[in-house]
Order: structure tokens, then C-alpha cells, then sequence
């Protein structure tokens, strides 16, 4: 193991990133230290065959492999015609999504406590003083999308929720139980402008050409093995 003035080099670079100055000869010298520690210990696994038992080792080595195959690819730029296609393909996906904002109150498993509730509240009370059982999410959901309201509640709930207008207290099913619901505001959303989204057009594609590119090297590496049992 050799610790020559490149090592030294690389150990200083990193200190002065992390600490924005130079290291002192006894920082330094202690810099190396916890490396050549570091390297015996990488070193002494790899003989023992650590690297090769460990899940997390070989997962972590996979990535690195991946991200050398997109490293090493030159940087191209998508054309305005293939960003524009992929958005006509994709159109749903940018949309602006439905958001939702109630008020509840949550009765449990009884749907006559419920009606109870829905009616004083139609009569003018307060539902915050309607309210006996602690709503699950909280008296007022602000700004939750259909997905959101699908998962804590169910998909009954959500779409119920949906098909409402503001006003008037309703009753409504989830998986936890009776719900009395004032929809407050709702703003169902709608389709986005190219322009509108181009950035996120843009991401969309370089993340479909990364898993290109690893894919076509993952390929040529199977090319080189032999494997037995299993065939692409």
C-alpha cells in the first residue's frame, strides 16, 4: 500500500471541501490515517469475501455499474419534435391534478350518528362541537388530491368526495367508518400547455434514455458471460 502525493493530494481536496481551508501537517497526517485504516479493513473484506456475501455491497456495486454505463455516454440533447411526442404520449400524467378542501366529522361505525350529525349541521351547529370521535387526518383536509384521499380513506371515499359540490354536509362512506363531509373548495384541475410543462417533458426523457443506455450496457455484459439456468 502506497500513500503518494496523488492520495495526499485527493485527502487535502476532500478536507478543504469540507472544511473550507487547508489542513494542518497533524490534520493531515491523521486525514491518512482513517484512509490507510479504511483501505486495509475494504481490503481485508475483499479477501475474505465480504464484498461478495453482503446484499448491500453487491446492490451498491450493481449502481455504480449503472451509473458508469450513463457517465461515460455522450451528453445528448432531445430535439423540440421528441420532447413534443412524448408529451402527446404522456398527456395525462401532466395534467393538473383534482385537489380538495373539507371539513369532517367523523361518527364511527354508526350511520345513524351520522345522519344525526349531518342534520344538526344542516341546521346551523357547529360541527366542531358535533364532533365526539377524533377525525382521522383531521376536522379539515386542505388541498388533497383523489390519490391521497384514496389512500387513507378508500376508493369509495374519494369518489364520493369528488362527485360533490361545496355546501351542503353529506354523508360519506370509508373504510374507517361514517364521515359527515362540507366540501369547502374543490379545483378539479385540467390538462397543461407543452409550454406549460416542457421542463418536466424534458426530465421525463432523459430518465427513459438513462434506462436505455443502461439497459443496451447491461447487454453487452451479458454478451462476455456464460450464464447457465436462466436465458434473457
Amino acid at each position: 500500500m502506497v500513500v503518494d502525493e496523488a492520495q495526499r493530494a485527493d485527502l487535502r481536496a476532500a478536507w478543504v471541501e469540507e472544511t473550507g481551508r487547508q489542513p494542518s501537517e497533524p490534520e493531515l497526517h491523521e486525514q491518512i490515517g482513517q484512509w490507510v485504516t479504511q483501505e486495509v479493513r475494504v481490503r481485508e473484506a475483499q479477501r475474505l469475501g465480504l464484498d461478495r456475501a453482503d446484499p448491500i455491497i453487491r446492490a451498491r456495486l450493481a449502481e455504480k455499474m449503472a451509473f458508469v454505463a450513463t457517465a461515460t455516454q455522450p451528453d445528448v440533447m432531445p430535439t423540440e419534435a421528441e420532447l413534443r411526442a412524448l408529451f402527446a404520449e404522456h398527456k395525462d400524467r401532466y395534467r393538473t391534478p383534482t385537489r380538495i378542501t373539507l371539513r369532517q366529522v367523523f361518527t364511527g361505525p354508526d350511520p345513524a350518528a351520522a345522519e344525526h350529525v349531518r342534520l344538526a349541521w344542516s341546521a346551523g351547529a357547529d360541527p366542531r362541537e358535533l364532533a365526539k370521535l377524533d377525525a382521522p387526518g383531521g376536522p379539515v383536509l386542505r388541498g388533497r388530491t383523489p390519490e391521497r384521499l384514496t389512500e387513507r380513506y378508500g376508493v369509495a371515499f374519494s369518489d364520493q368526495v369528488e362527485g360533490l359540490e361545496p355546501g351542503a354536509p353529506t354523508i360519506v362512506e370509508s373504510t374507517l367508518g361514517w364521515h359527515v363531509v362540507a366540501i369547502q373548495t374543490i379545483d378539479r384541475g385540467g390538462e397543461r400547455t407543452f409550454e406549460d410543462v416542457r421542463e418536466r417533458v424534458a426530465l421525463q426523457w432523459r430518465a427513459i434514455r438513462r434506462r436505455t443506455v443502461t439497459a443496451e450496457a447491461d447487454a453487452r455484459l451479458l454478451e462476455s458471460y456464460e450464464v447457465v439456468g436462466w436465458s434473457p
